[in-house]
């Protein structure tokens, strides 16, 4: 079978092709899409945007799901998707088109998906920007403070950004990830940008929501030039980019666990002291400690799961 021309209309995704998508960003496609485009679980979106001096590539990693109901010349995609490409709430369906392409997703990428679907996830998209100057060289990000509790951490944790970068010019993308600590995105640093903004692709800092026409356009993470480095992010071009976040599990386990896991750990300790000797032998004890971290460990779980609303 003849693979499919890579150019499609976009609409929106509905409630019933949402159903059992956890925290993750979904594009719908027909079987006969996915099969010639040789998609997997994850793909890449991709949308080109241009004023008359530039151009921008933009794109996103989503989830794929099949939908019999959609024609092959269609995709649909969620609202988010849709606006981090850069396409508006109002549009023209029939000027509007976008490609797919495969991610090539590792074993231990693979694996993270599903613990981390256990644990509880959720992806937010950011319009990438540079990082203010009192932040350069400080190994920090700095997002809106509500996303926090939206990604189920705290201001000062480690989160999770992930770039979808294209492999030589070629029909594939692979993640790009960086780990790295966030922080409040301050008002006064926030306003000093906005100061700053052009309409305009070739601009230091270019106004997303003038150029992409998308308004309100999503949130934005300011980053410095080392970290747009390890994202891929190429330094020339406009920095429209969108880029996916999530909490950071192992940092934010290791933080729960000092915090609170330990001081369960010690109560259950304190508990077993009070029994008398006599009645405990040298298995047994062994046998309550260990069941002790065990209760430790799962209480910490099941409070990280919690943070996800």
């Amino acid at each position: 079978m003849a693979a499919p021309e890579n150019r499609f209309k976009i609409i929106g995704t509905t409630t019933e092709q949402r159903k059992k998508i956890r925290g993750d960003y979904l594009i719908c496609v027909s079987p006969i899409v996915k099969q010639g485009l040789r998609l997997r679980k994850f793909a890449v979106i991709v949308h080109s945007v241009s004023d008359n001096e530039k151009s921008k590539e933009l794109k996103v990693i989503c989830n794929i799901k099949t939908d019999h109901h959609l024609s092959e010349d269609t995709v649909a995609a969620d609202q988010s998707v849709r606006n981090a490409i850069g396409i508006p709430v109002l549009y023209d369906r029939e000027q509007i088109f976008v490609s797919i392409y495969p991610l090539s997703v590792t074993f231990m990428q693979r694996l993270f998906q599903y613990v981390s679907q256990i644990l509880g996830r959720r992806f937010l998209f950011f319009r990438l920007g540079k990082a203010d100057i009192s932040d350069m060289e400080k190994d920090i990000a700095r997002i809106p403070k509500d996303a926090f509790s939206l990604l189920g951490t705290e201001i000062g944790n480690k989160v999770v950004i992930e770039n979808a970068f294209r492999i030589k010019d070629g029909d594939k993308f692979i993640i790009k990830k960086l780990s790295i600590k966030c922080y409040e995105l301050l008002p006064e640093i926030e306003k000093r940008r906005k100061e700053f903004e052009e309409a305009s692709f070739t601009a230091r800092f270019p106004n997303a929501e003038i150029l992409l026409k998308v308004s309100p356009d999503i949130s934005k993470v300011f980053l410095d030039a080392h970290g747009r480095d390890q994202l891929g992010i190429n330094a020339n071009g406009p920095l429209l980019d969108a880029v996916r976040i999530r909490r950071h599990l192992v940092d934010l386990f290791l933080r729960e666990f000092r915090e609170f896991g330990i001081i369960f750990f010690l109560s259950l300790l304190t508990i077993i002291q009070l029994i008398p000797k006599d009645n405990i032998k040298w298995p047994i004890s062994v046998l309550i400690f260990f069941v002790s971290i065990l209760l430790s460990l799962f209480v910490v779980l099941m409070n990280i799961r919690a943070r996800i609303k």
